[in-house]
C-alpha cells in the first residue's frame, strides 16, 4: 500500500498531479503550512506521520518534502520504502528545469511565490500586515524596508496549477508598500509527477526501510545527471 504524505504548500501541484495520473485512490496524508521555518517541529511530525501510516500498512510512503533545513534529517521508517525529492526545497523542486544543473535554484535577493506562499501565515503580505498592525502605516513598512533590506524582487512561480491573476495582486501589494520589482517565472511540476508516477531518477531520493535520511543524500553531483 501507497501512501503520500505532503506539505500543503504544494497543494495546488499534488491535485492537479494526482488528477492528470487519476490517482484518486491515493491516500494523502496533508500536513498544514508554515513549518518551513521551524524545520525541527517539521521534523518530529512528519516522523510521527511516517510511524502512523506505516503502522495502517503503507509499504511505500511517498514523501512531497525536501531537506527543509534539514527538518527532514534522521526521517525513517521500519516497514516501508520512503521516497521523496532529492532537493533542498519545494521551492527548487518547482524552479527545477527537466535538466538539472545545480543544486540551488533559488537566486538571492528574491521572494519567491505560489498561491501556496500566498496562503501562509509567515508570507510576506502577513509579514507587512502584521507589521503596519503593530506600529502604524508609515513605520511598520519602514521596519519591513529595514528587515527585508538585501531583497529586491518578489518572483511569482507560475506552475500552472492556480489562477495567477490573484496572485500577482497580491505580489504587486506587497512590491508597491516595499519598493520591489515584480516578475514572473515558469515554474514546473515534472519533480513532483517522478515522485507520483515516475520514473524515478537522481531526482527522487529513495530510502529503504531501517534507513534514516541523511544530508549526504541531498548533494548534488553534476556527473550523475548527464
Amino acid at each position: 500500500m501507497r501512501i503520500l504524505i505532503a506539505c500543503s504548500m504544494l497543494e495546488n501541484e499534488i491535485r492537479m498531479l494526482i488528477e492528470k495520473h487519476d490517482l484518486q485512490d491515493l491516500e494523502v496524508v496533508w500536513i498544514k503550512r508554515g513549518y518551513h521555518d521551524k524545520p525541527e517541529e517539521l521534523g518530529r511530525i512528519v516522523q510521527e506521520e511516517i510511524r502512523r501510516v506505516e503502522k495502517s500498512g503503507a509499504d511505500e510512503i511517498l514523501i512531497a518534502y525536501g531537506l527543509c533545513g534539514n527538518g527532514a534529517l534522521g526521517w525513517v521508517s521500519e516497514s516501508a520504502r520512503l521516497v521523496m525529492p532529492r532537493f533542498d526545497d519545494c521551492i527548487n523542486m518547482i524552479l527545477c528545469p527537466k535538466k538539472r544543473t545545480c543544486r540551488s535554484l533559488i537566486e538571492t535577493g528574491r521572494f519567491y511565490l505560489t498561491e501556496g506562499w500566498c496562503i501562509d501565515e509567515s508570507s510576506l503580505g502577513h509579514m507587512v500586515d502584521r507589521a503596519v498592525e503593530r506600529y502604524g502605516r508609515k513605520r511598520g513598512i519602514r521596519v519591513m524596508k529595514q528587515m527585508l533590506s538585501s531583497y529586491h524582487h518578489i518572483t511569482v512561480i507560475d506552475t500552472g496549477c492556480y489562477e495567477l491573476g490573484p496572485v500577482k495582486e497580491y505580489a504587486d501589494r506587497c512590491a508597491e508598500m516595499l519598493g520591489f520589482v515584480v516578475d514572473i517565472t515558469e515554474g514546473s511540476t515534472h519533480v513532483l509527477e517522478k515522485l507520483l508516477a515516475g520514473p524515478w531518477d537522481e531526482d527522487i531520493l529513495i530510502k529503504e526501510p531501517g534507513v534514516p535520511v541523511r544530508e549526504s543524500d541531498f548533494a548534488f553531483v553534476m556527473e550523475d545527471n548527464k
